[in-house]
């Protein structure tokens, strides 16, 4: 993150393909895999203009000899009305694979560079992705530093009616499903108090949805009054499926 320049973000996946290109900057149009993360077709393009005027993507496809680049600007499209965006090439090693995307002309949207907001940053993006992290399926580095996940400790004591009774660790495994519905996941109760901890993450198809961070889900059925002991003690995680959602993916339409 350049604040105020621009914003890139670099993989070493396996690049767009030739055969995906088209479709990878055309609005709504769905992968024809759309049980990944990749869902609704829009979270590229939407997420670049949000952040600002420009973008551009470079990428090589592990197995093909080009590098590809195509470069968008919101005034140039809308002023133009284009429908079509020049797509420039170069060589390539076939062993090449990664996909660059450059956001500049930013917004108001985009980071300023305050140190406490590039801070509030990693932690929002370590948790949304902490499946993924925690299993090593994916390694994030914003700015040099590579994330990870703070894994909150669960309390471990007897009941209240027994405190010399033997220890109990308060986590509640949670699987319940409908014919369509269906979550899983689990419930417990903080070793310490912790805001930012307090609260439940909500996830689908392994990426948090709402509640990440400091910014839990809460619903004071489970989490009780506000500032009472269960709502700053209870936390959890719950995997989502059969709820649809927009394509932002940020709420869920069934409760």
């Amino acid at each position: 993150i350049e604040a105020g320049h621009a914003i890139t973000i670099r993989d070493n996946a396996a690049g767009i393909s030739a055969k995906d290109f088209v479709r990878a900057f055309e609005p709504a149009n769905k992968p024809e895999n759309d049980q990944g993360l990749s869902e609704f077709g829009m979270g590229l393009k939407v997420a670049s203009i949000w952040f600002g005027d420009r973008y551009s993507v470079r990428t090589s496809a592990l197995g093909e000899t080009v590098v590809k680049e195509v470069n968008f600007d919101l005034h140039q499209v809308t002023e133009k009305e284009l429908e079509e965006l020049a797509v420039s090439e170069e060589p390539a090693n076939e062993n090449d694979h990664f996909t660059e995307i450059v956001i500049s002309g930013l917004s108001k949207n985009a980071p300023t560079g305050n140190p406490r907001q590039i801070a509030k940053i990693k932690s929002h993006i370590a948790s949304i992705y902490r499946i993924f992290i925690r299993e090593r399926k994916i390694e994030i580095a914003v700015n040099g530093e590579v994330l990870s996940y703070e894994e909150p400790a669960i309390l471990k004591a007897p009941f209240w009616n027994d405190l010399n009774g033997p220890d109990k660790t308060w986590r509640k495994e949670i699987s319940i499903e409908t014919e369509k519905y269906k979550v899983s996941g689990f419930i417990g109760l903080l070793e310490t108090m912790k805001q930012e901890h307090a609260g439940l993450s909500l996830f689908r198809r392994g990426r948090v949805i709402q509640g990440s961070h400091d910014e839990k889900y809460k619903n004071q059925l489970l989490s009780g009054t506000s500032g009472s002991p269960r709502d700053k003690r209870l936390f959890g995680e719950l995997e989502l499926s059969g709820f649809e959602v927009s394509f932002e993916k940020g709420r869920h339409a069934a409760h």
